[in-house]
């Protein structure tokens, strides 16, 4: 896997953030990787540290089997960004997508609804 591109997402998210994408017109799979990366710099921006935030569990609970993931291929430039404003290294940069998920699945509806609008 190429981690410059590509970013592994567990079933949950990715069928929980797909289905807060499911108003938008014509999505397909390559507009939904587009639409993360873009979330995922909003919630980024908003919440820099977040990987040094938690802790050694939480992170923990987070990783995930290769097998149990939907690999999402984002721009270059989009994963560039996210490693840039977190200062974290190729390695982290799917559990910190996983991280960043959790706290935009976390949100109510209304507060999801207001980062999506923001794209």
């Amino acid at each position: 896997m190429n981690t410059e591109t590509t970013l592994l997402i567990p079933f949950q998210q990715y069928y929980f953030f797909t289905s807060d994408c499911g108003s938008f017109p014509s999505v397909d799979s390559s507009s939904i990787a587009s639409i993360l990366g873009k979330v995922l710099l909003i919630l980024a921006a908003s919440h820099p540290t977040i990987l040094n935030d938690l802790s050694f569990f939480e992170k923990e609970s987070l990783r995930a089997n290769r097998k149990n993931c939907v690999p999402m291929v984002l721009r270059r430039e989009t994963i560039s960004a996210l490693r840039n404003v977190t200062k974290c290294d190729a390695s982290q940069v799917s559990l910190l997508a996983r991280a960043l998920l959790k706290e935009y699945m976390a949100f109510n509806g209304e507060k999801r609804q207001k980062i999506l609008e923001k794209i």
